[in-house]
């Protein structure tokens, strides 16, 4: 079952601490824009308007990507290359749990059977960046290492010591490929302070 809830949130009444990112709380990061302004500093390569409601992130949209903005937990969708059924997708969520059982989880995604040495090796081929002075690790897994049709590329960006916000490509391999040096550049451009 699959279930899309919106509204709008009581800001007396969180499941997050005030302290958590994008919790809306005193401490926590202050979104780029207020009352859905189009936010400064996303430069999309065309002039669609993004699908979705504006982002609270700035980011720069590579070349050939479409911004389809941000909508439930999803602070931000885009599409990447040419339209596909599934599209090959870019997500940004905040979520929690370890690089290790997220990584786990994802290539769960794509194949079965999923063993601690996958796993592992995964995380140490891994891609260290720095976001917003944070670092971060892309990692990129497949459906198959002898003939791979589907591909996960996966930053996960520590927030805090129970959440992160990751970033993640889903989609057919051969994209990922070509679009893993502009998904890395697209991961370094994300900042929300």
């Amino acid at each position: 079952y699959w279930f899309n809830l919106e509204g709008k949130q009581d800001p007396s009444r969180t499941m997050r601490s005030p302290s958590a990112p994008f919790a809306g709380g005193a401490s926590a990061p202050t979104p780029p824009f207020a009352s859905g302004a189009p936010v400064a500093g996303n430069t999309p390569a065309s002039s669609a308007q993004a699908e979705g409601k504006p982002s609270p992130l700035k980011y720069k949209v590579p070349e050939g990507w479409k911004d389809r903005g941000a909508s439930g937990m999803r602070l931000l969708t885009l599409w990447v290359g040419d339209a596909t059924d599934p599209p090959n997708e870019v997500t940004i969520i905040p979520a929690s749990g370890d690089l290790e059982s997220n990584v786990r989880r994802w290539q769960e995604q794509l194949s079965p059977n999923v063993d601690d040495s996958t796993v592992k090796s995964a995380i140490e081929k891994a891609t260290k960046v720095q976001v917003e002075g944070i670092d971060a690790s892309v990692v990129q897994l497949v459906d198959s290492p002898d003939q791979p049709k589907q591909s996960i590329l996966a930053a996960v960006i520590p927030m805090d010591a129970q959440s992160s916000l990751f970033i993640k490509y889903k989609g057919d391999a051969k994209t990922a490929d070509a679009e893993r040096q502009r998904f890395i550049e697209f991961v370094e451009s994300v900042r929300w302070k």
